[in-house]
């Protein structure tokens, strides 16, 4: 295909000589057999019990693969390098910075130029044969595409030939270069001493001074919460002088030792009792009832960037390859094997396009609330549904009721006003008929979704108008097939150039 990561990277190592390094690329031999043939799976079983953790995916690119490369040089290849670059996934360029920041950065720490917990490059590890080793590409392209991971899968073997069709651009390697940026992620000048003579805690008590002093540190940096745990190991290296394994086994948390890989494991549990689930990181940015064999289950939309191919698999183990294609039905939440084994595949087919659909729908509903930012209706159309929904799954059947009438109603009045047309106020700007009408006659946008369903009266919010929980199911789907018919309908596509 013309490229040729070996040339990229002898031009890596040039940029090292500009810097005054010396020349590292004699050791790096492109060779026709892998290295991680046999040993990709002693990494894989290492890192995968992390998977999941989301300490392990609030931690940028540089430092987790720094703090990870004495475990590959250690069971992959002594010769192991941290390359610094940018990709290409899908003829779309990702990470790429200017080419002066390889000198500034270098002089004056990652401080001088960039959020440091935002840091616009990417960071993998080369072995001495030009194979690669990437364990964060794949959740970064998730997260720029936010989309959610249901397994995590790392990166191994030739960057000219990978399963993610990513396109490997190194601008400049050397652990020692990587290890001046990510020494410079802290201003020194800006961190107290925890103890001068670096002792380090003898009991529980000293131990709970010691890391409330490092999330206070962490607060006043300004550090992600998902990221923290991770960072410690930075912190108790520049107050203790400690150096140890990134992780250790967590089991090592329950003795009574406070040094070495028994402290470090301290502090993941620490965190993790400390913030419990405010560590996630959560991709979903909206839900949305469906109806499976008489039951309601929550369909998870994810935010998507780019094409993504939906498919429908009633084996759930099966959901592709997380990033450009995935398994509808893992979308639904907390559905499970046995349960999707009794359903027709007739049935499981009209279950799974549906699913797409209102994907797709509502993926294309958050590009007009973007777009359209100054016109509030249409975030308020979305929050009445999201409270919808909420309510419907507590079981506050009349609320729900009425905030699958309100979002209705607001996604309506905010295409009029899009168009600066009026809408009626009063009695009158509650009944949806009458909105839908409107709508047609100064649009020309007809809906056909029948919305007698959740044209609710004011009245219904108190508990004077009957509801079970199979009509307000139907009022919430109103709000769902009208933003169907919208993303479909080709006046709309017109009406919104």
């Amino acid at each position: 295909m013309g490229y040729k990561y070996a040339y990229a990277f002898k031009e890596a190592d040039e940029n090292r000589k500009n810097l005054g390094l010396p020349s590292i690329y004699s050791k790096f031999k492109w060779k026709n057999t892998s290295t991680l043939t046999d040993k990709q799976s002693i990494v894989e079983s290492e890192l995968q019990q992390f998977a999941n953790d989301p300490i392990f995916q609030g931690v940028s690119c540089l430092t987790f693969h720094y703090e990870y490369l004495k475990f590959i040089q250690e069971n992959i290849d002594p010769l192991a390098t941290l390359t610094v670059g940018y990709i290409e996934h899908k003829n779309l360029f990702l990470f790429k910075f200017p080419f002066k920041n390889i000198k500034k950065w270098y002089n004056d720490g990652i401080l001088s130029t960039e959020n440091r917990w935002k840091l616009n490059l990417h960071v993998w590890i080369t072995l001495s044969n030009l194979e690669i080793i990437d364990l964060t590409l794949p959740f970064a392209i998730s997260q720029i595409k936010q989309q959610t991971l249901n397994y995590y899968p790392f990166l191994f073997g030739s960057p000219e030939n990978n399963s993610i069709k990513t396109i490997y651009y190194p601008v400049i390697i050397g652990n020692d270069y990587v290890e001046k940026l990510y020494l410079s992620l802290f201003n020194s000048s800006q961190i107290k001493i925890y103890n001068p003579k670096k002792d380090y805690p003898s009991n529980r008590e000293e131990f709970e001074i010691l890391m409330n002093e490092i999330d206070n540190e962490f607060e006043n940096q300004k550090v992600p919460l998902t990221a923290r745990p991770l960072q410690v190991g930075m912190l108790l290296g520049k107050w203790l002088g400690y150096s140890g394994n990134a992780f250790p086994s967590i089991d090592l948390e329950k003795n009574d030792i406070y040094t070495g890989d028994s402290l470090r494991a301290k502090t993941y549990k620490w965190y993790d009792d400390m913030y419990g689930d405010k560590l996630n990181i959560d991709f979903v940015v909206s839900v949305v009832p469906i109806k499976v064999k008489n039951l309601y289950f929550e369909l998870e939309i994810p935010t998507i960037m780019g094409h993504v191919d939906f498919f429908i698999d009633k084996h759930l183990k099966n959901n592709g390859n997380n990033m450009d294609s995935i398994n509808v039905l893992n979308c639904i939440k907390n559905i499970k094997q046995q349960f999707i084994d009794n359903i027709s595949e007739e049935d499981l087919f009209k279950i799974g396009n549906t699913a797409i659909e209102i994907i797709y729908a509502v993926t294309w509903f958050k590009f007009i609330i973007k777009k359209y930012n100054n016109i509030d209706l249409f975030q308020i159309s979305l929050n009445e549904y999201n409270s919808s929904t909420i309510n419907f799954f507590q079981n506050n059947l009349s609320q729900s009721a009425w905030s699958s009438q309100q979002c209705v109603e607001k996604i309506i009045k905010a295409i009029l006003t899009y168009g600066s047309f009026s809408y009626p106020k009063g009695k009158d700007g509650h009944d949806l008929i009458k909105l839908k009408d409107k709508l047609k006659i100064d649009t020309n946008i007809i809906l056909t979704t029948e919305l007698d369903k959740t044209n609710y009266s004011p009245n219904v919010r108190y508990g004077e108008v009957p509801v079970d929980v199979e009509s307000v199911y139907d009022a919430n789907n109103c709000f769902v097939s009208v933003i169907i018919e919208l993303y479909k309908n080709y006046t709309v596509k017109n009406y919104f150039k």
